[in-house]
């Protein structure tokens, strides 16, 4: 019997009258079709679910292959949760599928729904860097108006944003915060986005740097430039149906292996398993700061960062990408916490 993965994802092209800002960070359908087929042209069966087309798909699969792994017809470690669910608002939703994963005693890709929650939470992950010697802006977490009119702004520029959304929502020239007063119009977006994290502006060049790997055995991609229309990497430049970015490699040594090193020792601390992307930013000085990390970042060999910064570092493909993350899933299903998952007590 052939190894399987259960491919699960949100497909933003499946719910057309769905607002963009729900489904934003959602992959499309090309993207997932390609992923689908580079996991079957490596020897696997792949079952695609979409959580939100197909509710009760995934749990009656799982009760399937349950049942054959009781009647001994096949192993836990030969079916694997492919995480590609971003969901929309929760602060727990890049964990799902690793948590259902793991409550059932499967391997998944990625890492588990623990550090998906860290990573998510701006705030938080900056607190991480922080607490490691990384360099991060001074940044306030506002979740409701009282907080955000007790906040005084003392530098030239700040900058706004959601603190648990990713892939440039809400964000555009217009998160540039000049004045006190530019604080006014954020009441509404308090009441729309929960969280709001606000931090001093940095004009510099954005940098990208992806990870790959589990807990003592990581290695870091080449250290990217992102170079974009506009002065702002938001909502706009953020594309599924084409890649406005481009990435230039070729840093100096130095500053690479620092970021590079930052970016691991970033994983080591969280725990970090499979892959994981981390952004950086530049005062005007050149001077890089940590700004986010993202452990379901896009694996689009379309439009998303990571694969490009994978294959361009270690000179390999995109099925090269994917049979790592299989296997890293695989070697990191060895750990205790699956443990409750695994075992059938009678």
């Amino acid at each position: 019997m052939k190894k399987i993965v259960l491919l699960n994802a949100d497909i933003s092209d499946s719910f057309s009258n769905l607002k963009n800002t729900f489904k934003q960070e959602w992959e499309s359908k090309d993207s997932i079709e390609k992923l689908k087929h580079t996991i079957q042209k490596l020897g696997y069966s792949a079952i695609l679910i979409e959580p939100k087309k197909d509710y009760d798909k995934l749990l009656t699969i799982c009760k399937k292959i349950i049942k054959e792994v009781h009647l001994g017809k096949i192993h836990r470690e030969e079916v694997i949760f492919f995480n590609l669910v971003e969901g929309f608002f929760s602060r727990n939703r890049e964990g799902y599928i690793p948590s259902i994963a793991e409550f059932f005693g499967f391997p998944h890709t990625g890492s588990d729904s623990y550090a998906q929650s860290i990573t998510l939470n701006k705030n938080l992950c900056k607190l991480f860097a922080k607490k490691l010697k990384i360099p991060v802006k001074n940044h306030f977490l506002i979740r409701n108006n009282e907080e955000l009119k007790k906040i005084k702004l003392k530098s030239k520029k700040y900058f706004w944003k959601p603190n648990l959304e990713g892939s440039g929502i809400a964000i555009d020239i217009k998160n540039i915060l000049s004045s006190q007063n530019d604080l006014t119009h954020l009441e509404k977006e308090i009441n729309k986005y929960s969280e709001l994290l606000i931090e001093e502006y940095l004009p510099g060049d954005e940098l990208t740097i992806g990870v790959m790997g589990n807990r003592g055995k990581y290695k870091a991609t080449q250290l990217a430039k992102v170079t974009y229309p506009g002065r702002v990497y938001g909502y706009a430049v953020k594309s599924k149906s084409k890649m406005p970015e481009r990435l230039e490699f070729g840093f100096d040594k130095d500053q690479e292996k620092k970021l590079q090193g930052y970016s691991i020792r970033l994983s080591e601390e969280i725990g970090v398993s499979g892959y994981a992307r981390y952004d950086f930013k530049c005062d005007e000085k050149g001077n890089p700061y940590f700004l986010e990390g993202n452990l379901t970042c896009g694996l689009s060999i379309q439009y998303s960062t990571f694969p490009i910064c994978y294959t361009h570092s270690f000179q390999k493909k995109y099925s090269d990408m994917v049979e790592e993350i299989l296997n890293l899933a695989v070697e990191e299903f060895k750990e205790k916490r699956f443990l409750y998952g695994k075992m059938r007590l009678e």
